[in-house]
């Protein structure tokens, strides 16, 4: 089947892109085509959470694994996960999001769902293009996004960082210190070496060489 996808974002309402893909491929093919229709690199992690009908999110779907066998818990990733596996019915939701620093959030909705495909066509592809895309390095973080209470929360959590950088630094060298003044100390008792070379130079041979 094709699954006609329309892709949206909150902060860029006037942004849309329609992309169509094969039912059969994965979530990873959909991500890629998504980054490609708004011309972002793929160098980033990213998520796809499965919505409900309100867009509540019931399931995410990583890039990576992110399994966890202590916890006993399962993450689907996104090369493993077949569209079709998970929608299944024409407005399904997905939330998506690409960047965990910058941020980048998408909606994608199933709007249409096709029995057929074409049988030349390559899957997905960007059937649809309205609004420009935002610029992926040049909107985010901006000094006038920025408040005055960010600006302290951030030099707080630098000052914290600090001491817990010396605190570790600290706890290092001493450590180290320890380390190397027991192998002193091991050297200075254990080594015969030294005591045989004294006596060389004290006696022995050594008074032998004064007799020519």
């Amino acid at each position: 089947m094709l699954y006609k996808f329309r892709i949206t974002m909150n902060d860029h309402p006037d942004m849309e892109r329609v992309i169509e893909i094969l039912s059969e491929q994965t979530f990873e093919e959909l991500h890629k085509a998504i980054l490609d229709s708004v011309d972002f690199d793929d160098s980033q992690l990213a998520s796809f959470y499965v919505c409900d009908e309100d867009w509540n999110e019931e399931l995410e779907i990583t890039l990576i694994d992110m399994s966890d066998e202590v916890q006993h818990t399962f993450s689907p990733t996104m090369g493993k996960t077949k569209l079709e596996e998970y929608l299944k019915e024409e407005d399904a939701k997905l939330k998506y999001v690409y960047d965990f620093v910058a941020m980048w959030n998408f909606n994608a909705e199933l709007v249409e769902i096709k029995e057929k495909a074409g049988k030349k066509t390559l899957y997905p592809r960007t059937v649809e293009k309205n609004g420009d895309a935002p610029s992926q390095y040049e909107e985010h973080f901006l000094p006038t996004d920025i408040t005055a209470d960010d600006l302290l929360l951030l030099e707080e959590l630098k000052d914290k960082n600090h001491k817990i950088i010396n605190h570790k630094e600290d706890e290092f060298a001493s450590e180290f210190t320890d380390i190397y003044d027991n192998d002193d100390d091991e050297d200075e008792e254990e080594d015969p070496f030294d005591a045989g070379f004294d006596e060389y130079e004290g006696g022995g041979h050594g008074h032998g060489h004064d007799d020519y």
